[in-house]
């Protein structure tokens, strides 16, 4: 029962982040950044990062560990990215620096090739870099609303990740 619910709210959150980054980039792009959001996400950028990243650490922990989820290689390759990432930004905040992103940035873009690879392997069976577990890589464990999977879950929080890091550049050059 708790999984059904914990599956939904995690669908929830992914899409509502989706939502989120789409905004925050388009701000960026359009350069509307003097406004409350994004004066908020410069104010608590790290915060964010890690209670972005760190909820998906919490949620491959509770999928593997506690509901017994067997991750695949790929699913592994995406949570080396994924666990560094949530230390380097509690790390950050932790010695009040602010230049987490720099190192945040690039795990995240090889983490979000790994999550491509995996969504084209879910999406289209036969196509992409196959893991040594084909039947793991393509197995849905989750597949709320018919479209959020673990994979998709990975690679929203990995554009979350992004998108932030970009707002951390676009500051820094303004």
């Amino acid at each position: 029962m708790f999984l059904l619910f914990a599956n939904k709210a995690i669908a929830i959150c992914t899409i509502l982040l989706a939502f989120g980054s789409i905004v925050v980039a388009s701000s960026i792009l359009l350069k509307k950044t003097d406004n409350a959001l994004m004066r908020f996400i410069s104010k608590w950028r790290a915060e964010l990062g890690l209670f972005i990243a760190g909820g998906s650490v919490l949620g491959s922990l509770y999928y593997s560990e506690i509901v017994g989820y067997e991750p695949c290689t790929l699913c592994w390759w995406a949570r080396i990215f994924i666990y560094s990432s949530s230390l380097i930004m509690l790390v950050a905040i932790l010695k009040k620096k602010a230049d987490a992103f720099v190192y945040v940035f690039p795990l995240s873009l090889i983490g979000i090739l790994f999550a491509i690879n995996h969504l084209v392997i879910t999406w289209f069976p036969g196509k992409g870099f196959s893991c040594d577990a084909v039947e793991l890589c393509t197995k849905l464990y989750v597949n709320e609303f018919g479209f959020v999977s673990i994979p998709l879950m990975v690679f929203v929080v990995y554009v979350a990740l992004i998108v932030l890091a970009f707002s951390h550049k676009k500051e820094l050059s303004a």
